[in-house]
């Protein structure tokens, strides 16, 4: 009696602390600051690592710099971030992964960059589409819309968004389409998806979560033997 009370005990005071998981996550900012002031390059299949995190490059390729638009050259350059920060070019994706551990993305800043250099994009509804694997392996997916200018029409602002009803994540895609009010897909003028991104809010699990996990399967575990 006193092993399969203390074999319950064990179980539910691992499966309160397992579902209290999220308050022993360690906050983490990906904000593309740490090679500053210099420019990187990162071509396709290339990797940005910053606090245990990778950021891949699938496509043309991305850089990281204070602002990879020109405006004296025509560019309606985003606007309302002054830092560092990446941009994904020509229908490039970004791929986000951690480099032990599930993950979970909270807030994140994103704006389109509009290219080529003349005005094509004004009232084009453009949404960033972030499609994950989480930590159960199931697909989940949600999209965000990029700010216009209202005040300099053909122009986009940086906006903060959330994605933490994602929840923990294995791996998670960033990518840009354009919705025609029927579907959103590619660009309707060629390679011009380009997008920028910056101060992503992250978080993974302390080790310690992984052993309460452990913990709470195996001592409910050993009461239903017990109980037999």
């Amino acid at each position: 009696m006193f092993t399969m009370t203390w074999a319950r005990g064990i179980a539910a005071a691992s499966l309160l602390a397992t579902l209290a998981l999220p308050a022993l996550a360690s906050p983490v900012l990906v904000d593309f600051e740490q090679f500053q002031p210099d420019f990187v390059l990162l071509n396709d299949g290339e990797t940005y690592a910053q606090s245990g995190f990778n950021v891949t490059v699938a496509g043309a390729g991305a850089v990281v710099d204070i602002n990879f638009c020109n405006p004296l050259a025509g560019e309606f350059c985003p606007t309302g971030n002054s830092t560092s920060v990446l941009t994904a070019l020509n229908d490039t994706t970004i791929d986000l992964t951690h480099a032990s551990r599930v993950f979970g993305l909270g807030s994140f800043s994103a704006a389109f960059v509009p290219s080529p250099q003349v005005d094509l994009f004004t009232g084009v509804p453009i949404k960033l589409v972030l499609d994950g694997i989480s930590a159960s392996g199931a697909a989940v997916s949600k999209s965000v819309d990029l700010v216009e200018d209202g005040s300099n029409p053909g122009s986009f602002l940086f906006g903060v968004y959330d994605a933490s009803e994602l929840g923990a994540l294995r791996s998670l895609q960033f990518s840009l389409c354009f919705d025609d009010g029927l579907a959103c897909g590619a660009s309707p003028f060629l390679n011009d998806a380009s997008f920028a991104l910056d101060d992503l809010s992250l978080s993974v699990p302390e080790p310690g979560a992984a052993w309460l996990v452990a913990l709470s399967l195996a001592g409910l575990a050993l009461t239903r033997r017990r109980a037999r």
